[in-house]
């Protein structure tokens, strides 16, 4: 955050709104509320006549001080001003969806249903045993019908925030595997996927989803990849879903135009000269 002071000549020159050099500013300590161990001490820059800044990066937010050496010309002494400075917590722009919350939500509905161990493909992961089943994300978040902006105030900052509807596609398989066994259809990848495609039909499932933020848009249906494998059969089967999901995009505060009035008594301060010390550098009338 930058903030500064300007030294404006007053209605005592005759003539106002005119930068003037009536002080030299040593430092600029920022201090919490009330307190006596200052937190940051920082060189103001001159910017122009009669315009000093300085700039502050807070690591909390809450009630600060900032506080002022002056040193006034002709001799005149040194001396220390503070001045309120509130810092607020910003908010985080948030991404559109949550992937983590979404991939663990479909990922135990897959293992309650099945009683499978059931991992994400391309994870960097060795291969279970059979049977097992599989998730995989075919494609990303894609918008659906218009978003809705919405504007909150929060003191003096705006909010802005971005909600809509998002559609992405996954992909399920299931796989079995019967070398030195009598192949079981009630126990290979058709059955299992069946099993985990019907279960999206069940209300319970349907209110797990909607608690996680996820809605079932569209099932496909059930394709058989059976592949050969060395000696045996590899059964595999699967399907996919398109869920949608609510995105939230959540802004960053954006500053509103706000006053601020300080009232201060400066001893020692240049007679017809004013002094601005507000966030938005404004002249004090």
């Amino acid at each position: 955050m930058t903030f500064g002071a300007k030294f404006l000549k007053g209605q005592g020159d005759g003539v106002t709104g005119v930068l003037t050099d009536p002080f030299s500013i040593t430092s600029v300590k920022i201090y919490p509320a009330g307190g006596s161990v200052s937190v940051a001490t920082l060189s103001p820059i001159n910017v122009a006549t009669g315009h000093r800044q300085v700039t502050w990066t807070p690591t909390d937010a809450g009630a600060f001080e900032d506080e002022w050496i002056w040193t006034g010309a002709n001799g005149q002494t040194t001396f220390a001003q503070r001045y309120n400075l509130s810092v607020r917590a910003g908010t985080t722009v948030s991404g559109p969806l949550v992937w983590s919350n979404l991939r663990n939500a479909i990922r135990d509905w897959l293992v309650l249903t099945l009683g499978l161990t059931t991992i994400w493909e391309e994870e960097e992961a060795p291969r279970p045993a059979y049977p097992y089943a599989s998730l995989r994300i075919l494609s990303g978040s894609v918008k659906i019908h218009s978003d809705v902006d919405e504007q909150t105030l929060s003191g003096n900052d705006i909010i802005f925030t971005t909600i809509g509807n998002r559609e992405f596609a996954v992909s399920v398989q299931a796989f079995a595997s019967f070398e030195g066994a009598v192949y079981n259809p009630d126990a290979d990848g058709m059955h299992y996927a069946t099993a985990a495609q019907g279960s999206l039909e069940t209300p319970s499932v349907l209110e797990t989803f909607r608690a996680a933020g996820l809605s079932v848009a569209d099932v496909l249906a059930i394709t058989n990849r059976n592949t050969a494998l060395d000696a045996t059969w590899l059964s595999r089967a699967g399907f996919d879903i398109r869920f949608r999901a609510v995105s939230s995009i959540v802004s960053a505060p954006v500053p509103s135009v706000a006053t601020i009035v300080v009232s201060s008594d400066l001893s020692g301060q240049q007679a017809g000269s004013d002094i601005d010390l507000t966030g938005v550098i404004m002249p004090v009338d």
